[in-house]
């Protein structure tokens, strides 16, 4: 079981992927600046951060929205700890209604994809925001 704490930060599919690539056209409110940073320090320990402008604050676990894990973000699987940090994601980068429609799409493409044991990555709010265009469409 994976035990969080939530930061926020903006991760990248890979740890290769340029975080700094321009939102795809059509959605000019995603900053392409924006940047989610995973990192596991520990066994149990996995935190995520938000990176926006230079700033970087923890990711908030947006319970009040849905409540998967209340014990924190995790990835490299399908279960509760990556949904959370999903949806989490979504909220940064789109309304809170797009955000409970998509999530779970971007769960399977990003989240569930990053292998469990990797110790710190980062995923662009474009690439989030370009997985919700496809799971909406």
């Amino acid at each position: 079981m994976c035990k969080a704490v939530s930061m926020k930060t903006q991760p990248s599919l890979t740890s290769t992927e340029d975080p700094s690539s321009a939102a795809p056209a059509g959605d000019a409110n995603v900053n392409s600046a924006l940047i989610f940073r995973g990192r596991k320090t520990s066994d149990d320990d996995f935190t995520v951060h938000v990176i926006v402008d230079g700033e970087e604050r923890p990711l908030p676990l947006r319970l009040e929205l849905r409540n998967h894990s209340p014990t924190g973000f995790c990835w490299g699987y399908t279960g509760s700890g990556p949904a959370q940090l999903a949806l989490a994601m979504c909220a940064e980068v789109v309304d809170t209604e797009t955000a409970l429609r998509a999530y779970q799409h971007v769960k399977s493409k990003l989240i569930a994809t990053l292998p469990m044991e990797t110790r710190e990555w980062t995923i662009s709010g474009a690439a989030v925001r370009d997985e919700i265009i496809l799971a909406l469409s």
